[in-house]
């Protein structure tokens, strides 16, 4: 004001400088608005899923799977990774549904829900705004929707002017497309900042390990390991063998002789034979007792390859030489100690975040793995649902209840993450206990890690060197050093 009506002349800062404010002034408050909207359209969205999917509120649902999807997935995430989005038809989006066929009674558009949670301003929220709102909005991973997509549908709502369904298999429909959620600049550093801090500990606990391997308790018990496994792995191929030939011999042919059967009922029943052949009442029962043979015989047929892969696996587990069989055993041995330490790290996260009211939204499909642990002993009265924008600050800063703060929170005793991450770190020996099952040890963060640098590192400690090391190793023991 000062430098437009006053003496302009004498104002300290250069027009030039005063205009890139201005600029940055209206960029900022248009993300905050842009962003406002995005998120209470996302949180309407939200609710009427939520309504849809639980089994004694579905019938008050308004939006079924024919107008609302949310199992689109988009190259929208960190990197272009693919992110689950939700797709709306545009019509659906922006106008009321009168009744007809499929909706009993006058549906309100969604937006017109959303607008509902909006505050009062001196915009309209009118469908252009929308549109800019999904344009020109970005996350710290770039675009988060697009307006107009042929989104194909399985099955539709679509009926002519008399109000008669239309069938279209499937049905594709302009639509909006947008992730299911929108990251904070926050948020996506916090994201950043843990995946840097496992990536150190995953690179130190492999290290730990392969030193240890080249001592003598270290070969010692990888050797141990490496015969255990052998005798288990001809064990488990002669079981497997056994148990395929049975599959195929007995329960494929009984489930075949059923599925024979039900068709024959079947056949007749629609021929009209007395009821005391067939013993069905009704064309669906006949329909439902075929179907449900055939997914008995899938059933069967399906474990018989699981069988054959299962076999697969096992001989070609037998067929490798020792410097593989020690690799395939000290990469069990990595996995499930550097999932130990995934494990308290982000235990250490969540229960920061817990307290702090912040989202973890990579922590599970869309955080869904961080609302479990919140909600574990909580009412459902509890605030799991808090989505950025509901008065925040601005995207891409840190501010309010999503800043970075170095406030600390303590737990009790011994059960901090943090120590017992050192401990873990520190340990002199190591085992194979638990690892039959290797996939209780599955996590993005050490496959991510693996792909990235697994290979590349221990690639590079095979061959002379690490034998020569082992000698060595095995000398220094013999005379006590």
């Amino acid at each position: 004001n000062c430098f437009l009506n006053g003496k302009y002349y004498l104002y300290p800062a250069p027009a030039i400088e005063m205009r890139d404010k201005i600029d940055d002034l209206r960029y900022e408050r248009e993300t905050v608005f842009y962003h406002m909207i995005l998120e209470a359209m996302l949180r309407v969205i939200q609710e009427e899923i939520k309504v849809r999917q639980n089994p004694e509120t579905a019938f008050l649902a308004r939006f079924s799977e024919n107008v609302l999807r949310d199992d689109l997935v988009r190259p929208w995430g960190r990197s272009r990774e693919k992110v689950l989005c939700y797709g709306i038809p545009i019509k659906v989006l922006l106008n009321e549904t009168k009744a007809n066929y499929f909706v009993k009674e006058n549906r309100p558009a969604l937006y017109d829900l959303t607008k509902e949670s909006l505050p009062d301003t001196i915009f309209e929220y009118n469908e252009q705004v929308l549109r800019d709102a999904m344009k020109n909005f970005k996350s710290p991973y770039g675009e988060v929707a697009a307006w107009d997509e042929k989104v194909p549908y399985d099955s539709c709502e679509c009926v002519n002017d008399d109000g008669v369904e239309e069938k279209h298999l499937p049905c594709v429909v302009r639509s909006v497309v947008i992730v299911r959620t929108i990251y904070t600049a926050a948020e996506s550093k916090r994201r950043a900042d843990e995946e840097t801090l496992l990536e150190g500990h995953f690179q130190e606990m492999e290290n730990v390990i392969q030193k240890w391997t080249t001592k003598s308790a270290g070969m010692k018990s990888l050797h141990a390991e490496v015969l255990q496994r052998t005798k288990s792995c001809r064990t488990g191929l002669d079981l497997s063998k056994k148990k395929l030939i049975d599959l195929e011999s007995k329960d494929v042919q009984h489930a075949r002789d059923v599925l024979k059967n039900a068709e024959q009922r079947k056949k007749d029943f629609e021929d009209g034979k007395a009821k005391v052949f067939h013993k069905l009442e009704s064309p669906e029962d006949a329909v439902a007792l075929v179907q449900e043979a055939e997914k008995a015989l899938k059933e069967v047929t399906d474990h018989i390859e699981s069988e054959k892969e299962k076999i697969k696996a096992l001989k070609k587990r037998s067929k490798m030489n020792r410097p593989s069989k020690e690799e395939d055993a000290l990469k069990d041995l990595r996995k499930k100690y550097c999932y130990k330490l995934y494990e308290q790290v982000y235990r250490f996260g969540r229960e920061r975040a817990k307290q702090r009211g912040w989202r973890r939204p990579w922590d599970g499909p869309d955080g869904e793995a961080f609302a479990k642990y919140q909600n574990e002993g909580r009412s459902e009265g509890n605030l799991l649902a808090r989505l950025a924008g509901e008065g925040t600050a601005l995207p891409g800063t840190d501010g309010g209840d999503d800043s970075d703060s170095d406030n600390e929170f303590n737990f009790d005793g011994d059960d901090n993450p943090l120590t017992i991450v050192d401990a873990i770190l520190q340990q002199q020996a190591f085992d194979w206990t638990d690892t039959t099952d290797m996939t209780q040890y599955d996590c993005d963060p050490y496959e991510k890690y693996s792909n990235k640098f697994g290979n590349r590192i221990f690639a590079m400690a095979s061959g002379i060197g690490k034998q020569l090391t082992r000698m060595t190793s095995l000398a220094l023991d013999a005379v006590g050093f």
